[in-house]
């Protein structure tokens, strides 16, 4: 996994900053997600003094990076002083705050009331950036990758459908997931971009906004290939990431300016429309590689244009 972001953090290495990436393997609980980064923050503080630790994540690890803030706090290891949650998928009953209340699932609700406690994100002090995408909302929600596991769902106790979208036909005891085809958002499922940033930083009672408030940067990414490998770097960390967690590290407000300054610029982003994540698979373990940059691939790319936004709260 840390592979597919290599770019990335080699980039963001090279401009000063110590860049740890925590592997998780396989099978991993959300336990094993969470405090994989807090056990890479406790290793890197025995190994010398670091002035400011920023925390953060792509899809479901970004929730999980807000988490592994709240155990530090807690802890009172460390106070996170930024988080970075590319693309962060908001999941009801199993990483928002206070997902207790919303699982019936006995293992689901311990880990959310150890990890995800509807209190956690006023304890975090760190400013959170996300970066969330558009590119089926402006398109159409075929263009995603994953059309087929997320346009249907289950039906209700009753097996009966409120409405069927003309636009998909499923099996018998599934319905067409009209929120999900209405907004593809970038898509992905549960990661539409005011959800994630009304969950994680514009919250309302009883769950505490985060004490350092929160930038929405929205642009026509999609879910993938707007994070990972080359042409992530040059689609978000470029000209949202990099400079925020300069500014972060820094205080240089000119740098926090860089990423406000992209707000209505118009810009145009990529995909390689193909099975689910075959294209984005490494050619191999030893190196950063994936399927789509071989010549060998030839599945087609298509193309969204959208202009940015940048809320901050």
């Amino acid at each position: 996994m840390c592979l597919q972001y290599a770019d990335t953090l080699i980039e963001l290495a090279a401009s000063g900053f110590w860049v740890l990436c925590p592997a998780i393997s396989h099978d991993f609980s959300i336990a094993e997600w969470v405090l994989k980064s807090v056990v890479a923050v406790d290793w890197a503080l025995a190994k010398g003094k670091f002035s400011k630790i920023m925390l953060g994540g792509h899809s479901g690890g970004g929730p999980v990076a807000l988490s592994s803030g709240y155990i530090l706090s807690q802890r009172k290891v460390a106070e996170v002083s930024g988080f970075v949650l590319q693309h962060p998928g908001a999941v009801s009953f199993v990483n928002v705050p206070g997902c207790a209340s919303h699982t019936n699932n006995a293992e689901n609700k311990a880990y959310c009331d150890q990890f995800f406690p509807a209190n956690m994100l006023g304890s975090l002090k760190g400013p959170i950036l996300i970066t969330c995408g558009t590119f089926c909302q402006v398109t159409k929600a075929e263009n995603s990758n994953f059309f087929n596991s997320f346009s249907c769902s289950k039906a209700d106790s009753s097996g009966a459908c409120q409405s069927q979208s003309g636009a998909v036909t499923c099996k018998e005891g599934y319905c067409a997931n009209e929120p999900w085809l209405e907004n593809p958002s970038d898509c992905m499922t549960d990661t539409a971009c005011e959800d994630v940033f009304d969950t994680f930083v514009r919250t309302k009672p009883p769950i505490a906004p985060p004490l350092g408030g929160g930038t929405l940067y929205t642009h026509c990414g999609e879910h993938e290939f707007s994070v990972m490998g080359p042409y992530g770097w040059q689609q978000e960390g470029v000209p949202a990431v990099q400079p925020f967690l300069q500014a972060v590290a820094t205080g240089n407000e000119a740098k926090m300016a860089m990423v406000r300054s992209r707000d209505g610029v118009e810009e145009t982003c990529w995909m390689q429309k193909s099975g689910a994540d075959s294209s984005l698979e490494l050619v191999s373990m030893q190196e950063a590689t994936m399927k789509y940059m071989s010549q060998e691939d030839h599945s087609p790319w298509i193309s969204s244009t959208s202009k940015v936004q940048v809320s901050i709260v």
